[in-house]
């Protein structure tokens, strides 16, 4: 049975102040992430400018590391921030030679030397480190030879491998930020990143001057009824943040039920702002995902938390009974409808089987596996084309038949990349972080976090969350927060 302490250090959390003295590192933490994100983008671009502005530039460069040594918890605020709150993996990116450089990596790649060099715990995270370092190492091997065997071409390979270097944000966790008041305020950062996009999205039901500003590269974050993918009056919106929203949405409401003080309060908001994140995505896979998270939490939690958590949930329930019945009364429900009939589909499997972007991804899937069958123990490599094409709109009208390089079914996507010994190491990777979550004498804030995790390899059956940066990066942040407070519980 869970023990009541919610987070890594829950005595503390109780004794938080918000007044002006107790906002006064946070503030300053910001500030100095700020200050990262600045340096780095002086740094991106003059790589790709004249001599001077490289001059510059290298300057820019040994600040922002000595920034990275002396605030590392500021910088990796930054990281996720610029990877994981409103920003696409474009947004920052610049041209140097035949790579495209992304600022988020310059600054994983900052966070990773601190981490080597001048760690305040010598630890790699035990067999989940070990696991993890096997699958990159898999990954990299079957990309260099799908390369070799002329499977896919080197750009290919490395752009859809490079996302997978963000898990190696696990280490930078175990090794810069062991303690308990480092990681709370690490999971807070996700967590704010996270509630940004929630009211962003909110914002951009009523506006669209703000869709080309945020919308990917791809055209992927932002659906609206003129691309045929809105739904009635609504936009689906589907920014970076969102990852943080979803695998820390109950780790959020366990801390709102059981901290003490006006940051409760705080956190009330979070939760209200991470809940329409996840709700006007539209993404039904995470709404089950919640609903499986849920009673994880209640059956693992323990009996107060079950207490709590039910009487909250009724609250809540109210209130959104109410807010249904108000808008009704009203006569004014077109905002309301696309959500009350997509979340009807989730009880309806007929009428989802009868989509057809059901149907595309059952005959991806059909395909992937004749490739898996014919190359179980290497795969075919990140980036491989593995026999699926897909018409992609290039704009204006134009659309072009593309080869299809990812696969929904991200489980079955690890076979491509590296066969079975990849899917064996991942798993395993998640795998030791779900048994120290949830093994005994865990507390209810590591269940959370640990649901977390279990509903995001849910939700990989059916959408690509594990070869996504920002997706990633929760995972790896997420893992290396239970790790770590595992052992912190251990050597207290």
């Amino acid at each position: 049975m869970a023990t009541t302490t919610t987070a890594p250090d829950a005595g503390r959390v109780r004794r938080l102040r918000l007044g002006p003295a107790a906002l006064r590192r946070p503030l300053a933490i910001a500030a100095i992430a700020v200050g990262v994100v600045l340096v780095e983008v002086v740094v991106a671009r003059g790589l790709t400018g004249p001599q001077s502005v490289r001059l510059l530039a290298l300057v820019a460069a040994v600040a922002g590391m000595a920034l990275a040594f002396r605030f590392p918890l500021a910088v990796a605020i930054a990281l996720l921030v610029i990877a994981g709150s409103l920003f696409h993996s474009a947004y920052f990116t610049w041209s140097v030679g035949p790579v495209q450089l992304h600022l988020e990596e310059i600054v994983l790649l900052a966070l990773g030397v601190v981490a080597v060099v001048a760690p305040k715990r010598q630890t790699w995270g035990g067999a989940a480190g070990l696991a993890l370092a096997a699958f990159l190492a898999i990954a990299t091997f079957c990309a260099w030879l799908g390369v070799q065997d002329g499977r896919v071409a080197v750009d290919d390979a490395f752009n859809w491998a490079r996302p997978f270097a963000f898990y190696g944000i696990f280490w930078i966790v175990l090794r810069l930020f062991p303690d308990a008041r480092s990681l709370r305020r690490l999971l807070i950062a996700g967590l704010v990143c996270g509630a940004i996009t929630g009211v962003l999205a909110l914002v951009m039901q009523f506006t669209g001057s703000l869709t080309d500003v945020f919308q990917g590269s791809g055209g992927q974050q932002i659906y609206t009824q003129a691309t045929q993918a809105g739904l009635g009056g609504l936009k689906r919106i589907r920014q970076p943040g969102l990852a943080f929203s979803y695998i820390l949405f109950w780790w959020s409401i366990v801390a709102a039920l059981t901290w003490r003080g006006r940051f409760r309060m705080l956190m009330w908001a979070l939760v209200t702002a991470s809940a329409l994140n996840i709700v006007l995505s539209f993404n039904r896979n995470m709404w089950v995902g919640v609903l499986v998270g849920l009673g994880l939490v209640l059956i693992l939690g323990g009996v107060r938390l079950r207490h709590r958590l039910l009487v909250g949930l009724a609250i809540g329930l109210t209130g959104v009974v109410l807010l249904f019945t108000a808008v009704v009364n009203s006569g004014n429900t077109q905002r309301l409808d696309p959500i009350v009939e997509r979340a009807a589909t989730v009880v309806t499997p007929r009428q989802i089987g009868e989509e057809s972007s059901l149907r595309d991804r059952a005959n991806e899937t059909a395909q992937a596996w004749r490739t898996v069958k014919a190359n179980p123990v290497f795969g075919v490599g990140a980036g491989a084309d593995y026999g699926v094409r897909f018409n992609h709109e290039e704009g204006n009208g134009i659309w072009v038949n593309t080869t299809q390089r990812f696969l929904h079914n991200q489980w079955l996507w690890l076979l491509l990349v590296g066969g079975v010994p990849a899917l064996v190491a991942f798993a395993a990777f998640l795998g030791v972080v779900l048994a120290k979550a949830w093994g005994p004498g865990r507390t209810v804030s590591q269940t959370a976090l640990g649901a977390g995790i279990a509903m995001i390899c849910l939700s990989a059956f059916v959408m690509p969350y594990l070869g996504v940066e920002e997706f990633c990066l929760a995972i790896g942040v997420v893992a290396g927060a239970i790790v770590a407070s595992r052992d912190l519980a251990r050597r207290a």
